[in-house]
């Protein structure tokens, strides 16, 4: 009776252990992982973290010195996902045991009785250590989304991610080449995208470094300044090398073959209007890419979708199908020579792409004759156009009635044709309306 009750006050001992481990294990993560968000979100500076007097702050120290830039969250996040797993392999295997226990106790109360004691407490470590996953990943994305102007929602068709830097930081939100491209051809025009507007004078040589790593003979590595134009076009910085590509492509510029480079960009780059500095919290200012010895001399392919009828003081998507032997870098829309809303990325090096850009008409009158055009851009400096020949429509051209006025639902009169009208018996206008030539002697919008 006596051994009997310390079995039993063993065992209760035992389960309480595993539960009290299993939690203290989720508290220690979670501690973790709230730490390191509040702490992230002050903006420290190297008077605070190593005592120095320089006036840079830590991200600025990190670029000079070459020290990596990736979000300390994102580390965290990644140790926590490992952690966590260890836990649950031993969860499992603490029921597989109690398993084999029960299975091997041949009628044995004593081993049955132990063996539903393991299979508890291991249930129960797995059902903590899964609600700490759900729990950190939970707060993770809320507390990055707070501090960094996310949303935990995926990327939108624009350059960027769907909610974006919030209004008052001036962020990286892409990069071209990726950071840890290989086989980069050398002749890659290299593109930083940014959320706002950069001022074209703070782009310089010292803000926007390119170099090439050499080894010496002492197998030390070195980075030498590759010479280049800096451009800024917008939201976009590009660099194109000085050095001419060998033969047969020498009116090309290029990147020596077979190597390292690394690109970065300093908080000395800023916005127009409010100057506000570049912070990299998002995507890292710092890439590092190694190039192929391939020149690429192909342009894209790209074609304008025919968006059908588009009436004045509406809003339309406009879309296009982009490809390329490399990849499509992104692509713009044009209105006449005015260009609608900001470049699509594609951030996915999708091939083929299709870009899709929202074009509101509300400041055009009705009847106006518009060329749109697509132009597509790929990863070095070649790119193709498209385009088409629309007349914007009466705003009654598009409201899915059939008026007075018309011969069918949105069709005829001041509309486009009806299908299947023929050019003879219909003013050319309406015929011609989309690129539709009638040379079949038929309307086909």
């Amino acid at each position: 009776m006596f051994e009997k009750r310390l079995n039993q006050k063993y065992s209760t001992k035992y389960s309480i252990f595993n539960i009290q481990y299993s939690i203290f294990c989720f508290l220690i993560v979670f501690s973790l992982l709230i730490t390191v968000n509040f702490v992230n979100a002050q903006d420290l500076t190297t008077d605070q973290a190593f005592g120095g007097d320089t006036g840079q702050t830590a991200e600025e120290l990190a670029q000079t010195s070459g020290l990596a830039t990736s979000d300390p969250r994102l580390i965290i996040a990644r140790v926590i996902n490992i952690i966590l797993g260890f836990l649950g392999i031993i969860a499992v295997g603490i029921v597989i045991y109690g398993g084999w226990l029960w299975m091997t106790a041949a009628g044995n109360m004593e081993q049955i009785t132990r063996a539903k004691q393991v299979l508890t407490a291991g249930a129960i470590g797995l059902v903590i250590i899964l609600s700490a996953f759900g729990i950190a990943t939970f707060v993770m994305r809320v507390l990055v989304g707070s501090t960094d102007g996310n949303t935990p929602n995926g990327s939108s068709g624009n350059i960027g991610p769907g909610g974006g830097p919030s209004p008052d930081q001036f962020s990286l939100i892409n990069t071209s080449p990726d950071d840890g491209d290989t086989e980069v051809i050398r002749n890659v025009k290299i593109r930083y995208f940014f959320n706002s507007a950069v001022s074209g004078a703070s782009v310089d040589s010292d803000n926007f470094k390119v170099e090439q790593f050499q080894i010496d003979d002492n197998g030390n590595r070195n980075s030498v300044a590759i010479n280049g134009e800096r451009t800024v076009n917008g939201k976009r910085v590009e660099f194109l090398p000085d050095e001419a590509c060998p033969a047969p492509n020498e009116n090309r510029k290029c990147l020596p073959e077979f190597a390292t480079v690394k690109v970065t960009a300093t908080s000395g780059i800023v916005r127009i209007g409010d100057g506000a500095a570049l912070e990299c919290r998002l995507v890292p200012c710092i890439i590092e890419f190694e190039t192929s010895d391939i020149v690429d001399t192909q342009s894209p392919n790209v074609n304008l979708n025919n968006p059908g009828q588009v009436c004045a003081g509406s809003s339309v998507d406009l879309s296009a199908e982009a490809s390329d032997d490399s990849h499509v870098s992104y692509v713009d829309f044009f209105a006449d020579n005015q260009q609608i809303g900001d470049s699509i990325g594609n951030q996915n090096k999708e091939d083929p792409f299709t870009a899709i850009q929202t074009w509101n008409t509300a400041d055009y009158i009705e009847n106006t004759k518009i060329r749109l055009s697509a132009i597509a851009h790929d990863a070095d400096a070649n790119s193709a156009n498209d385009s088409l020949n629309i007349t914007l429509r009466p705003g009654q051209c598009c409201n899915g009635d059939q008026d007075d006025n018309e011969t069918g639902i949105d069709c005829g009169g001041p509309c486009a044709a009806c299908p299947g009208s023929s050019c003879r018996d219909n003013n050319l206008d309406q015929c011609s309306d989309n690129n539709n030539t009638c040379a079949s002697g038929l309307c086909n919008t």
